[in-house]
């Protein structure tokens, strides 16, 4: 727990075996309820990277499927710029590559242009 969250000193502490709180009392005259949220945060620190490994995969499915207009917005949106720069230099090699180039930089979403 935070131990600057008093701002005297801590002269009671109690804690309950059958639940995640913590009670603490200060000489401050705050009596403060803390709760132990280690498991929950991270749960949500692993649901985070198994959705980012998701995310690269679909990444290298879509480079070896040359899906390159999808790739470029995952790319920018997983904040992959060497891979960016590849799928664009790749639309330029295509046939009207400046033209293509340009409707995929269109159709990106505001928050992947963001980033970019």
């Amino acid at each position: 727990f935070r131990s600057y969250a008093h701002e005297d000193k801590v002269w009671g502490l109690h804690c309950n075996k059958a639940d995640d709180t913590l009670v603490t009392g200060s000489t401050d005259s705050c009596i403060i309820l803390w709760k132990d949220v280690t498991e929950i945060e991270l749960a949500e620190e692993q649901a985070k990277q198994e959705e980012q490994i998701i995310k690269q995969q679909e990444l290298s499915n879509l480079l070896h499927e040359k899906n390159f207009s999808k790739a470029l917005g995952l790319a920018i949106l997983l904040d992959h710029p060497h891979t960016a720069l590849n799928v664009i230099k790749a639309i330029l090699r295509e046939a009207s590559g400046d033209a293509k180039l340009e409707e995929v930089i269109l159709k990106l979403r505001r928050d992947q242009i963001g980033r970019a």
